[in-house]
């Protein structure tokens, strides 16, 4: 990661940014220490004597994968013991890899990343090193293949191209040892631009050395800009460098956003700005102009009509901010198309806490546990097709939860959260919407009271593997129907 200080100009030319940033820390919740050597033996302890019996049977894979996720399960119900928390995690982790179940540790390795100051990164690669020595069929040969990819890009975003080099070659063997794996030319590509990317972060890195003494060096100010935007896709921290660079056209679409651009007209300019310096370009940088011509291009859209709206349109179904090759499912599997436009009742989710219920125009009915939750529901506005139905269980002071993972792929998640219309009476309670990403609050609702009541949300999720949608009920649930109205992930 960048690792050096912003020239001072930058702390003059965008203070907004940074106060928003400063805020978003503020709401991260602080992450535990590990625990001691000590510690960590005596929970582990404790964990393989309350699961002994588990611990006997667990014979086969399948048996060690089950125990996994029994232990993954009593994690989730674990508050306030953090050392019995880490145990249950690391042991989860630890069966996992056993039976060659590179998702399954993935699962507790995020869980154990969410409490703890732990590198996500590293563990992941460890458990892949680790279940490729267990590996045996090709279905587990192929599903580390699938989840190398994913850790590699996620050192690339962390500038850890060694890492990255090291999990690719290992997926990519893995890949050749499962026949129907469609992940050895994604991966071979990613491993050639690997070397690149390595080469203009060492040359960023020269670029960042100079600022420290010269803030306003404009070739030092360029070369940081680039790598930043045009390699990382990181135009919030580098949009500032490249106002100050050499390159005119680079420089006069940055000053003009670090201006600000409220309305239509002048976003759809700046949207085909970025658009041109696009089609004038290769690679990744085309990539990544083209998804910051994207993201002006969504601003813009609702005040839009006629032509101007359809080539919009057009543009932002081209446009790839990331340069992978790859969409991941939430469970890790992969599929080689892209499409821009991605809901969320399209996606698996991994974890669901709801009561879930099917809204008519006269009456609810419930079913408790992790059931469907893609039901048609009724707002004023009309039916919801792509919606999520989250009634939250119990009958007072509750709260759904829907997550999923993102896996570092998307730029913006954009809906509405309401409570969905199901006959005449009110709800006794109100409802809080909140969206979760990677530990942090995105977005938080107004607290909502009336049937049809609803909330237009548009957040930011670049570099966010995992969102988590929460509805928080204050007082009784009777009628509490929370929804989340066609939530869509875009590029």
């Amino acid at each position: 990661m960048l690792n050096h200080r912003f020239p001072q100009i930058v702390l003059i030319v965008v203070p907004a940014l940074l106060a928003a940033s400063a805020l978003a820390q503020d709401t991260a919740p602080a992450k535990k220490p590990v625990p001691d050597a000590a510690a960590q033996a005596q929970a582990t302890k404790l964990v393989k004597e309350v699961y002994g019996d588990d611990y006997a049977k667990a014979k086969t894979a399948d048996q060690k994968v089950a125990l996994a996720k029994k232990l993954l399960h009593k994690a989730g119900e674990t508050r306030n013991d953090p050392n019995a928390l880490y145990a249950l995690l690391n042991v989860a982790k630890d069966m996992a890899i056993l039976a060659a179940n590179a998702d399954t540790a993935f699962a507790a390795i995020d869980a154990l990343a969410q409490t703890f100051e732990v590198n996500p990164l590293e563990l992941k690669a460890e458990a892949l090193i680790a279940a490729s020595k267990r590996a045996r069929v090709p279905a587990e040969h192929g599903s580390i293949a699938n989840l190398a990819l994913a850790v590699m890009e996620g050192a690339i975003a962390a500038d850890r191209y060694d890492l990255a080099t090291q999990v690719g070659e290992l997926g990519l063997a893995e890949a050749r040892l499962a026949p129907k794996s469609q992940m050895i030319q994604p991966i071979l590509a990613r491993l050639r631009e690997t070397g690149d990317l390595a080469t203009a972060y060492e040359s960023m890195r020269k670029a960042a050395a100079i600022l420290d003494q010269a803030p306003v060096d404009p070739e030092a100010n360029l070369t940081v800009g680039k790598y930043l935007c045009l390699v990382k896709g990181d135009w919030d921290k580098g949009i500032s460098y490249l106002a100050l660079g050499t390159d005119e056209k680079l420089k006069a679409l940055a000053v003009k956003e670090l201006k600000g651009v409220p309305d239509a007209e002048g976003q759809v300019a700046l949207g085909d700005g970025w658009w041109d310096l696009a089609s004038a370009s290769e690679g990744v940088a085309q990539k990544q102009l083209q998804g910051r011509a994207a993201y002006w291009y969504r601003k813009a859209l609702p005040g839009l009509t006629g032509l101007v709206k359809d080539k919009v349109e057009k543009r932002m179904q081209l446009a790839h901010p990331t340069p992978s090759a790859t969409q991941y499912r939430s469970n890790g599997s992969s599929r080689l198309a892209r499409p821009s436009l991605v809901y969320l009742a399209d996606l698996e989710p991994l974890e669901i806490r709801v009561k879930v219920f099917a809204p008519t125009s006269a009456q609810a009915t419930f079913k408790e546990g992790l059931s469907r939750i893609h039901v048609p529901f009724d707002m004023p506005d009309g039916r919801v097709s792509k919606g999520l139905n989250v009634y939250p269980p119990g009958s007072k002071d509750s709260f759904s939860h829907v997550s999923y993972k993102l896996a570092k792929s998307f730029a913006t998640l954009q809906g509405k959260a309401g409570i969905a219309k199901a006959g005449d009476d009110q709800p006794k309670g109100s409802l809080t919407f909140r969206i979760i990403g990677d530990g942090r609050l995105l977005w938080k609702s107004r607290p909502m009271r009336r049937l049809g009541n609803s909330e237009s949300f548009q957040v930011d999720v670049h570099g966010v593997e995992r969102v988590e949608l929460h509805a928080d009920c204050a007082g009784s649930t009777w009628k509490a129907f929370a929804a989340w109205i066609d939530p869509v992930l875009s590029r």
